[in-house]
């Protein structure tokens, strides 16, 4: 069995977010064209304390973009995104979510940071593995931003985890563009499948 997951369509990171992803909008449109196809559409949401220790605000003098060594690892800082219960935690409106059949959230311990969809914190599961396996899903495919981050790692702990790996790649969006075919390559030469969504989208 197949399933689709999403991650970082909320408003934070949509045009005129904390976070704001420049191309985040049409990435929605593509994902909107295409969601009706997987009969499984799972979502995962950053959804973060307003203390999180992540968060550039929360540290004298640091500003997003820096790093510095939090509980011994060396982190990079960010604007504060995706709050709980806050506005830019707030899905897009314009995503469909009656295609969506189960939603996890990631990031909700303060003082760790976790990129992948796989993982709440390091180390502790936020249901989306034995959901997957429960099941008998083995193949997934990915859509989302940012590229750099929650699909490049949530890629990287679904091919480890034995899974057959496909990132839709008009349907996926980077912090920085110049870094998308960087980004995929790697993915690429990992493992990963790279598909456009018309793939998907065809009769």
């Amino acid at each position: 069995m197949t399933a689709l997951i999403l991650t970082g369509f909320q408003l934070d990171f949509l045009p005129g977010g904390s976070l704001s992803i420049p191309e985040g909008n049409n990435a929605l449109a593509t994902i909107n064209a295409c969601m009706e196809k997987f009969s499984t559409v799972l979502l995962c949401k950053d959804w973060h304390p307003a203390n999180h220790s992540s968060f550039a605000a929360n540290h004298l003098w640091r500003r997003p973009g820096q790093t510095m060594t939090i509980g011994g690892e060396e982190r990079m800082l960010w604007d504060m995104h995706c709050v709980m219960n806050s506005f830019g935690a707030e899905l897009a409106p314009q995503l469909q979510l009656d295609e969506i059949d189960k939603t996890f959230t990631k990031g909700t311990n303060p003082e760790k940071e976790s990129y992948s969809c796989f993982f709440d914190e390091p180390g502790i599961s936020n249901g989306l593995l034995e959901y997957l396996e429960d099941k008998k899903i083995r193949a997934l495919y990915l859509a989302g931003m940012p590229l750099e981050y929650e699909i490049y790692y949530t890629a990287l702990d679904s091919l480890n985890r034995g899974f057959k790996t496909t990132i839709l790649t008009d349907a996926c969006c980077a912090l920085n563009k110049q870094n998308s075919e960087t980004i995929l390559a790697k993915l690429h030469s990992k493992g990963a499948v790279l598909v456009k969504s018309k793939a998907i989208i065809k009769p």
